[in-house]
């Protein structure tokens, strides 16, 4: 009997993890699908979007450095619904904005939320479970992060579609709530009755303070100019921020980013390795949502379908890549995993908006999934590997940190890259259209939408065909331009991979414990 209970507090534990993790992630790849819509019902601008995205990743991955120490201190399934009553009601808050403001309040919110609750769902699940099944049970909740992940493209669609795209945020509340009974009825509190020591909250507020000023500056300078005052005074911000921050960790007694780590060449190097990686992946991740329904002129539903190649294949390839680790070695499963994803990428810029999805478009998508699919367990694999055992929680919390550091910029800086470009690209377009100069200053005045940008009143059905053509085949050379710098970041990738990365198949294996300093 004991055994039967003991049992189904971790069959609890899994499935309370597998909701409130699997909300976030499924929040994130469904609303994706959703910003197009909402682009238009709230009538944002590219800055807008940016910053609907930026703003929940910029609290999430700051906050994910302390969320788990505050779990150990105060109770892991305290916070874990903590964490889940915020998700629940910013998701209420995002729902029902009825201002880009609000939304972006919202949005912040929940990245606080998600920051609370996934390190605290998986401490739970760990504190609960005996050693032995913890690879069992985390194997589980490994099957269903991909498949939650790519369902959230075709849901969000779905809902955008036939309900709102509000709905697409309203989704998390009943699966916030079942988390939350699940956990308040089975699972047992948790703590580290060690942990006494301080949090490094300066380091957390220099950290927001720096990566919100350089994203302010990076997002708003296209919108403000590159010389306003106010861009100028941002950019201050984020470089003074930056330096205060490494000078606070460099003398904090638990800093969040231990600096006599970087010394590690292994960790060095997969850190900037992760960086360039995951900044030049991003591009097809966040706007290629945009890109099927703005340019290619998919609905929500359809374009969440059309995303569903990247992650089956990466759902398949991390398991065969799994096996292929014991006969191959992590670097060349990289290697060979960045290459396939810029010819991916490659194959993506040389289509037009006219091209046939299943022979084109498909094609494309699977070659860069199989890549994508080849990298992520070895790299995941290299960053653990890249310190001492007993580091092991400080290398995977960098692992992240880097990701969502190189997703956050890749938003903003490929935001501005994308804004240029169209709106170039436009210019050189309108001219044959033989519009008014006022007609010719609205639709550019408007630009700043991107594929939504419209024709101005008073203009021929036909005239307002022709522009609506050359906003979707600008917004079409725009993204393309993209695509080739993010192969230029994979490719650069590769350089760290080979030229400063040291893999434990190297003939001198990671730095063992000695080399560093407590």
């Amino acid at each position: 009997n004991i055994t039967s209970v003991k049992i189904k507090v971790e069959i609890a534990a899994l499935i309370v993890t597998i909701l409130s993790t699997g909300m976030v992630y499924l929040d994130q790849s469904a609303l994706n699908v959703a910003m197009a819509p909402l682009q238009q019902a709230l009538n944002i601008d590219l800055g807008g979007v940016q910053w609907i995205h930026n703003i929940y990743i910029l609290a999430l991955s700051v906050l994910l450095l302390v969320g788990g120490a505050l779990g150990d201190r105060y109770g892991r399934v305290r916070l874990l619904q903590i964490g889940t009553a915020i998700f629940m009601l910013s998701s209420l808050i995002c729902a029902v904005a009825p201002s880009l403001l609000l939304l972006v309040i919202g949005r912040g919110l929940q990245g606080i939320g998600g920051a609370l609750l996934v390190p605290s769902g998986f401490a739970a699940l760990n504190a609960t479970a005996p050693p032995e099944r913890r690879p069992y049970l985390l194997g589980i909740w490994g099957m269903f992060t991909p498949l939650i992940t790519s369902l959230g493209p075709v849901v969000g669609g779905w809902l955008t579609d036939n309900v709102s795209w509000r709905a697409v945020f309203a989704l998390n509340l009943p699966l916030g709530l079942a988390s939350m009974l699940l956990a308040w009825r089975t699972l047992p509190e948790s703590r580290d009755e060690r942990a006494h020591g301080p949090l490094d909250i300066a380091g957390v507020i220099f950290l927001m303070l720096a990566l919100g000023g350089w994203l302010f500056g990076l997002i708003e300078g296209p919108h403000l100019g590159w010389s306003s005052p106010v861009v100028a005074l941002s950019f201050a911000l984020g470089a003074v921020m930056t330096l205060a921050f490494i000078r606070n960790e460099a003398h904090a007694s638990e800093p969040l980013v231990p600096l006599h780590l970087f010394r590690v060449r292994a960790f060095t190097g997969t850190t900037l390795q992760t960086l360039a990686l995951y900044m030049g992946m991003s591009s097809l991740f966040f706007f290629i949502s945009l890109y099927f329904q703005q340019a290619l002129g998919l609905s929500a539903s359809t374009a969440g379908f059309a995303q569903l190649p990247v992650p089956i294949c990466l759902f398949v390839m991390s398991r065969v890549t799994g096996r292929l680790l014991t006969r191959v070695s992590a670097r060349t499963l990289m290697t060979v995993g960045s290459l396939l994803s810029c010819i991916g990428f490659f194959m993506l810029s040389r289509l037009t908006i006219n091209d046939p999805y299943l022979t084109r478009y498909l094609p494309a998508q699977v070659t860069f999934g199989i890549g994508l699919g080849l990298i992520v367990v070895p790299l995941t694999t290299a960053a653990m590997a890249s310190l001492p055992t007993r580091f092991s929680g400080i290398a995977s919390g960098m692992s992240n940190a880097a990701s969502r550091i190189a997703q956050m910029l890749a938003i903003a800086v490929f935001g501005g890259l994308l804004l240029a470009q169209f709106q170039g690209s436009l210019l050189r377009a309108l001219p044959a259209l033989a519009l008014t100069d006022a007609q010719t200053a609205q639709i550019l005045g408007s630009s700043a939408n991107l594929g939504a940008t419209q024709a101005p009143a008073g203009v021929s059905q036909i005239t307002a065909d022709a522009i609506h053509l050359a906003v979707r085949q600008s917004f079409a050379e725009a993204f393309h331009s993209i695509l080739y710098v993010s192969i230029a970041l994979i490719l650069l990738s590769v350089a760290c991979l080979w030229l400063i990365v040291k893999l434990p198949e190297d003939a001198q294996a990671a730095a063992p414990d000695t080399t560093l300093a407590d």
